[in-house]
């Protein structure tokens, strides 16, 4: 019997929110790996009692912005980051790489953006998991599916262009058809800055609409964009109404494409502390 079932039910959502992130240090490539306690699911009469609301991705491939931008300096073909080039100092001239996974340390480490977005949320009381990198943990984002989520969150911190957010998104409708797809982060809102700057005669977009979204052109069959410079608020707020079936539509700073045409929500100041939706 698990820890979990030893408890009066109503002591079991307690003992499932009381878990840690927790953290180790390699000293030899000077990474800290997160380790996540598995999420787990009581059943009670056949019943689950708890659900995921949602899946993280991080990141979708190691030739994404985190790791393969033609603009990064160089060395021995990796790019030099600030973990590359500490390696590559303190380890005169090698740059060593995680045990058993044959690539360059910073590449494989656990991206931030994921990292905050899963204690964010976390602290909100929501059942959440990370995908660090989908297309090298797609066996991983399968095993949560089991879980029943209701959301799928992507973060474009280390997504850089449309064609290759809707390569990420349309992989994950063939395994999840249904699942809401909410999407956020620099590159939607850099999107949502050259949208605006289109109106303007001297600006023009034309030679960029395969690249940035809200162009209508090849769009991602996503189902929410979150278009702020700090949205996680907003974020936490469209999860919320999902878990109790209200419309969000109306939440501020999104975008939904519809009939082919994006509508857009109204416009706030998000990014203040006294800001409340």
């Amino acid at each position: 019997m698990s820890a979990a079932k030893s408890l009066p039910l109503r002591k079991q959502g307690d003992f499932l929110r009381n878990r840690h992130l927790s953290f180790t240090c390699n000293k030899n490539t000077s990474i800290i790996q997160p380790h996540f306690k598995a999420i787990q699911i009581i059943t009670w009469g056949g019943v689950h009692l708890l659900s995921l609301d949602a899946i993280i991705i991080a990141d979708c491939e190691v030739d994404s912005l985190s790791g393969s931008n033609p603009l990064k300096l160089n060395i021995e073909g990796r790019p030099a980051d600030i973990q590359v080039v500490l390696n590559y100092i303190t380890n005169d001239g090698d740059i060593p790489t995680l045990p058993g996974k044959g690539r360059a340390s910073w590449a494989s480490a656990p991206k931030l953006n994921g990292i905050y977005l899963l204690g964010f949320l976390r602290e909100k009381n929501f059942e959440v998991a990370l995908i660090n990198n989908y297309f090298q943990e797609k066996d991983q984002f399968c095993h949560f599916l089991k879980e029943n989520p209701r959301v799928v969150i992507i973060s474009t911190t280390f997504i850089h262009n449309k064609k290759e957010l809707r390569r990420l998104v349309d992989d994950i409708r063939t395994l999840a058809h249904d699942i809401i797809i909410i999407v956020g982060g620099p590159f939607i809102y850099s999107s949502y800055l050259i949208r605006e700057k289109a109106c303007e005669p001297q600006y023009s977009t034309d030679e960029i609409k395969d690249d940035f979204v809200f162009q209508q052109r090849g769009e991602p069959s996503v189902d929410l964009y979150i278009i702020s410079l700090k949205g996680e608020k907003i974020l936490a707020e469209a999860l919320r109404r999902i878990r109790r079936g209200s419309p969000i539509d109306d939440l501020p700073n999104t975008a939904r494409l519809i009939g082919g045409t994006y509508q857009f929500s109204q416009r706030v100041n998000d990014v203040s502390r006294t800001e409340n939706f």
